[in-house]
């Protein structure tokens, strides 16, 4: 099967599925992941894997397929310690309950956006409010129209208004208390 894609994006090793898939998404001038995949192939995967989220093992795989993409890339992808939807998910080698999580409403750090344009898997759990590595709030919403962020098109813009994430205002921290799960 020949790939249909121009070009791939090259995967950050911590790098979260859905901003792997929205980087490929720009690179190949589509609009979204929907109209990259298609629309009878995503409804096929969708029935495929009912009660999975993109962010899953099993859908991205599924997605990662359809697009003839390296199945290497599906390490991206959060695994389920179980089968069903509520069982844990892993990131590394630690088990997350899947309460912990937040797979639609993203949060993530201006300064790491702008070093590496990607969002990092590790934003994806609720507990983390703070970069580790530059020690500031993660923003939840958009500085420009305060809806939550939300990945549809792209990792550059709010998806609701267009407002450059990069452009967000950081707001640093003292101290940062340790997170015990």
């Amino acid at each position: 099967m020949q790939n249909s894609l121009l070009i791939q994006a090259i995967p950050y090793k911590d790098e979260s599925p859905i901003s792997f898939l929205l980087r490929t998404v720009k690179l190949n001038a589509h609009s979204s992941i929907y109209n990259l995949v298609g629309k009878k192939k995503y409804q096929s995967i969708v029935k495929a894997s009912p009660n999975y989220h993109l962010a899953d093992d099993v859908r991205f795989n599924l997605v990662l397929k359809a697009l003839n993409i390296n199945s290497y890339y599906t390490c991206l992808a959060l695994e389920r310690s179980g089968p069903t939807n509520r069982s844990p998910r892993t990131i590394g080698e630690i088990e997350v309950p899947h309460e912990l999580f937040e797979l639609d409403n993203i949060r993530y750090c201006p300064i790491c956006l702008k070093e590496n344009p990607y969002f990092k898997k590790i934003w994806l759990v609720k507990p983390i409010y703070a970069c580790p590595d530059h020690s500031c709030f993660l923003v939840d919403s958009c500085p420009n129209c305060e809806n939550p962020i939300r990945l549809k098109t792209g990792v550059h813009n709010c998806a609701n208004c267009g407002f450059e994430l990069v452009n967000a205002p950081i707001k640093k921290l003292h101290s940062v208390e340790t997170i015990h799960w």
